[in-house]
Order: C-alpha cells, then structure tokens, then sequence
C-alpha cells in the first residue's frame, strides 16, 4: 500500500481504503479499481491530497467494521466540525459544539477498545478538522478515564474540538509564517522596552 498524490491518479489503481461523503455515504469502497478519467475527476473535487493505493498484486488488507464504522464517523463529524467553526468564527456563537461533543463522549468516552488514528489524514482540511475530532475522541476518552462529571467531560471535548479554530482559516504554512512575525515582534518589543529602561 502506497500514499499516491490525487494528481497522480491513473484509472485501474485500486483504493485501500474507503471513501465516504460528507453524509457518510459510501462513494467508494476499498479495493476497488478507479474505472475512468470522470471518477477520478469526482476524487479530486473532494479536496483530498491523495489517497492510499493498493499495488497491482496486493490483496486487500483486512478492516474491521468497527474500523470501517470510525472511518465514516471521522468524515462525518469532520464535516458538522468544519460547519461550526466557520459558525463560531462568522457568529461568535456556537450552534452544534454541544450536540457533537455529546457524541463523541457516546460513542468513544467509555471505550476500552483500541481505536486507530493511523492514516487518517488525507486532506489539507484534515490537518484542522479530523486533527480536532481525533483530539476530541481522546480528550473524551481521558476525560471519562479520570471519572470527571459529564459536565466536566463535555467541556474538556469542546475545548479540543475549538482548539485549533485560529488555523482553520489559513493554511498551516502561512500560520507559521505569522506566529514567527509574532515572536520577532515580542523580541523586539522586549529588547527595545529593555533599552528604554536604561
């Protein structure tokens, strides 16, 4: 299995992992073969970097349905999170953290079951929308581990799902760029209130 650029897509290559829409509607399941030119046209509007493909003679690897199961709810959840923090940052006010919180805290809070992060971070929006849900999963399970009230472990889920709300509006490099313009800023400003003091 190998992480293939969606750019770099041929028709025949088979998918190993499936793909889900933003409703958790199957679109295409693993090992299957990209049949045209038109599908792969459909995978790139997605907005996914790329995706993990199988070699010519390798057999499908085995997936669990509680593994398939998580794969749609992380495309689900991903997509309800994106929607709120476009609301909260437009808004200033949160219309779903409550209700998405309380699922994840369903779903993952009390399990003892090994859940896998694993390749889970297939497009630009991934690194803010899945990255927060993956935190939030964790955060639920930590939260109900430490046996705090519900209360305490819905905060604590809605405190990793918004923790990331100031890179959801650019892209990851340009955020670096600007918190290294923040600290030469902070340098400055102590050198010179330094000077001044002298």
């Amino acid at each position: 299995m190998q992480f293939i650029k969606v750019d770099s897509l041929k028709p025949g290559m088979r998918l190993a992992r499936p793909i889900f829409d933003k409703k958790g509607v199957l679109l295409y399941d693993r090992g299957k073969a990209i049949k045209d030119e038109q599908a792969i046209q459909n995978i790139q509007s997605f907005g996914l970097i790329g995706l993990f493909i199988l070699e010519a003679a390798e057999p499908v690897p085995p997936m669990t349905d509680k593994d398939r199961e998580f794969e749609r709810f992380q495309t689900v959840m991903s997509a309800q999170i994106k929607e709120e923090l476009d609301t909260i940052r437009r808004t200033k006010k949160s219309k779903l953290c409550d209700q998405i919180s309380a699922q994840i805290i369903s779903r993952y809070g009390n399990t003892s079951e090994k859940i896998n992060f694993f390749q889970s971070l297939r497009s630009k929006e991934d690194y803010i929308y899945k990255h927060s849900l993956n935190t939030a999963i964790l955060c639920a399970a930590i939260a109900h581990r430490m046996n705090l009230p519900l209360g305490m472990q819905r905060y604590a889920v809605m405190a990793a799902l918004v923790h990331d709300i100031g890179n959801s509006r650019f892209h990851r490099s340009s955020c670096i760029r600007v918190r290294i313009r923040r600290k030469r800023k902070s340098r400055f400003t102590r050198w010179r209130d330094r000077a001044m003091r002298c």
